[in-house]
């Protein structure tokens, strides 16, 4: 059975990665599938310590470097009976771009597909940094799929213009990529979430219950979205 290997990526900093990379192994936990979590925002590794501080393993890699895409591989057929998440880091922008083909030329070998979400603001640098690394990503000889996240924080789906009237948008949906979005999280519980470092699931167990209440409602609001772009590859 082939396993997928998920990016969640944006690069600049304060899009959202980490709330949708949470959200993202909530899911796929729900689902029932087995998950390797890797942390490569290794400056603010919050992902991995709301993983860990709730069970759950998680390793770190630098993929600023080479040697973190190497242990990055080892890690991916170590584990080849999981799925893998990566949580990309914000600087990792020209890395990602340098490195990514010594991932997309193993996936064969390791058997897996890639899935890539890019997490957007409504700002437009964060659109260029897409556009650049789709030029990059389309080189590639193995296939993947992009999906674009419009993080519903910085504004309603409908305010994100510059993506919206962009040639990118397009490219995307033709490459079979999905444009998703995630919905607010409320600032009460996305602060008891990252200050308490507490995954989604411990979150609904131990808050009051209309901090679960809310974050029910919105859980099942994200599983949606992320819904439409499964089964993609």
């Amino acid at each position: 059975m082939s396993r997928t290997i998920y990016i969640v990526q944006g690069c600049n900093g304060g899009t959202g990665k980490s709330t949708f990379t949470l959200a993202l192994i909530d899911y796929l936990d729900n689902i029932g599938k087995k998950i390797f979590v890797i942390d490569a925002d290794t400056s603010n590794p919050d992902v991995g310590i709301i993983i860990e501080s709730s069970g759950g393993k998680v390793e770190y890699r630098d993929l600023d470097l080479d040697t973190g895409w190497i242990k990055l591989l080892n890690d991916c057929e170590e584990h080849r009976n999981c799925d893998v998440v990566i949580n990309s880091a914000a600087r990792s922008e020209h890395a990602m771009n340098r490195f990514i083909h010594s991932l997309t030329s193993a996936l064969p070998d390791l058997k897996r597909t890639l899935v890539i979400y890019w997490v957007l603001n409504h700002q437009r640098y964060s659109v260029e940094l897409l556009e650049n690394f789709m030029e990059i990503i389309g080189t590639s000889k193995t296939p993947c799929v992009v999906h674009a996240v419009k993080n519903e924080y910085f504004g309603r789906a409908e305010n994100f213009g510059y993506f919206d009237s962009s040639d990118i948008k397009s490219q995307i949906t033709e490459g079979g990529g999905s444009i998703i979005t995630l919905p607010r999280l409320d600032d009460i519980n996305i602060s008891e979430i990252m200050n308490n470092q507490m995954s989604i699931a411990k979150a609904m167990k131990k808050l009051p219950f209309g901090n679960r209440h809310f974050l029910d409602s919105w859980r099942s609001r994200v599983a949606k979205q992320i819904e439409f772009t499964m089964g993609v590859l």
